[in-house]
């Protein structure tokens, strides 16, 4: 049996960082940050159940392009932490953002991150 399946997923899916400072130190090396670009803060929620029993943190980094209208399009996650439904809750709360128009085809990378207890 091949490998070659397994390995071609697992170099498309996103990934886990290991923790928030991780994933902050690679955000800060990745080019066309969306952060200057935002008019209007979408809610970065995450489930008790997304964290864990002991889990209070969050993060991940989405990127996506902007349309005509200010909204992010095409959104990927490129890596989350701790658990693969925080990429799943910084897609959902990227429809909530508004954007400043940047440039044309251009993909932007933005950091979400979550504190706090459990919601």
């Amino acid at each position: 049996m091949s490998m070659l399946p397994f390995l071609i997923f697992a170099l498309s899916a996103p990934a886990n960082a290991g923790s928030c400072q991780l994933l902050m130190d690679k955000y800060d090396e990745m080019p066309f940050h969306g952060e200057a670009l935002v008019l209007k803060r979408g809610e970065f929620k995450v489930s008790p159940h997304v964290l864990g029993r002991s889990q209070f943190a969050a993060c991940a980094i989405i990127s996506f392009q902007i349309d005509d209208d200010g909204n992010a399009v095409g959104p990927k996650v490129v890596e989350y932490w701790p658990s693969r439904g925080v990429g799943e809750a910084a897609r959902t709360s990227l429809r909530d953002y508004k954007f400043n128009m940047g440039d044309h085809g251009k993909r932007y990378v933005l950091f979400l991150q979550y504190n706090g207890a459990a919601i």
